[in-house]
């Protein structure tokens, strides 16, 4: 099968790793895949995929979305792909809408990573193109219930995944990796160490897991380790320094392979206001770590709350530091969650997700 996949952007982002993850793996040798990024600039995350996996990567020669709109209709002419799949919404809305109304003859498969978008007037230009998608693939049941799929012809719930084997393996060989950088974190032992990998962007919400550690400081031996960036990383520094949480809170920034941090955590935590299904969240459950996460739609799939998971509402700092008050007080508490990551993180390897993503493909173009 010859795919020609679309992405706006390959930088940091849930979306972009699990196509690095995908495209590295031996599921994706025997298809031909051609991978445009609709920005003219080299990404941080496309090395992963060209020379060691021999993906070819397009860029078009402006940022401009409608001039990338039509370099890619010429190259789809060109390279005659069996099919095409696109991951961001705005190039998504004019393949739809070309396919729509029969300027492209290749079937369009769209696969949606969140349950909403930011902007209205992207919602409102998805849901009047959704009707020239093939096939729509959502990435969790919860981006079904929202606007952005209105006027679908099919809609497919579409799991993703992560190298569990791979992550595990890792971790087992690397312990003394893993103590010495707990031991960076901290010269004595905490009662618990939180990691929180992953944008720094408002619908995140980064600065809740700050402040609700904050409460906890004084009284319990917390340690929060930040890593990711983005527009928020300006606040997340000021308000640790202006509220001296240096000795509590360590901003990394952006860490190639973050999850390799989350492994030497004993908790997880992704505060976000709405979310598609967090590769990050995927990354810790396959490392048996619980997770401390918000009553949203895009983490229903995933997390249940007791057994892999303590989750609190949205917006709920206090609620968020009770959660961290008692994963520290009570071991075994960490230890049952532990034990329902790692009991639940099978399902989400991406050996699974990846066959029967290209399953998912290869229905479409035999319907």
């Amino acid at each position: 099968m010859k795919l020609l996949e679309v992405i706006r952007s390959m930088n940091q982002g849930g979306a972009q790793q699990l196509l690095v993850n995908r495209l590295t793996a031996t599921s994706s040798s025997s298809h031909d895949t051609i991978l445009v990024n609709t920005l003219p600039v080299e990404d941080a995350l496309e090395a992963a995929i060209t020379a060691p996996v021999g993906v070819q990567i397009v860029h078009p020669s402006s940022s401009s979305i409608l001039r990338a709109h039509w370099q890619i209709m010429r190259l789809a002419k060109r390279e005659k792909p069996d099919i095409i799949v696109v991951h961001s919404p705005s190039p998504a809305i004019l393949l739809k809408l070309s396919r729509q109304v029969g300027l492209l003859k290749v079937p369009v498969v769209e696969v949606v990573h969140n349950t909403s978008y930011n902007r209205k007037i992207v919602e409102w230009a998805s849901a009047l193109s959704n009707p020239g998608a093939d096939l729509t693939l959502v990435v969790s049941s919860g981006a079904t219930a929202g606007n952005v799929l209105r006027g679908a012809r099919q809609v497919a719930v579409q799991h993703q995944g992560v190298p569990v084997s791979k992550m595990r393996a890792w971790m087992r060989d690397n312990s003394a990796w893993i103590l010495e950088q707990r031991a960076r974190w901290a010269s004595q032992d905490p009662d618990l160490i939180v990691v929180y990998c992953g944008r720094l962007v408002p619908e995140k919400r980064p600065l809740d897991v700050v402040k609700a550690v904050e409460q906890i400081a004084r009284t319990t031996g917390v340690r929060l380790i930040m890593i990711g960036d983005g527009p928020e990383h300006p606040r997340v520094v000021s308000y640790v320094e202006d509220n001296r949480l240096s000795d509590v809170v360590t901003v990394m920034g952006r860490q190639p392979d973050g999850w390799r941090y989350v492994a030497a955590a004993d908790v997880f935590c992704l505060p976000s206001e709405h979310e598609g299904l967090p590769v990050a969240v995927m990354e810790a459950l396959a490392l048996g770590k619980p997770v401390v996460g918000t009553r949203i739609p895009g983490l229903a799939d995933v997390l249940t709350h007791g057994s892999n998971s303590l989750l609190v509402d949205v917006g709920d700092v206090g609620e968020l530091a009770r959660s961290f008050r008692s994963l520290a007080a009570t071991p075994r508490l960490r230890e049952r969650l532990a034990r329902g990551a790692e009991a639940t993180s099978a399902y989400w390897d991406s050996d699974r997700s990846d066959s029967a993503y290209y399953d998912a493909l290869s229905a479409v173009l035999s319907s």
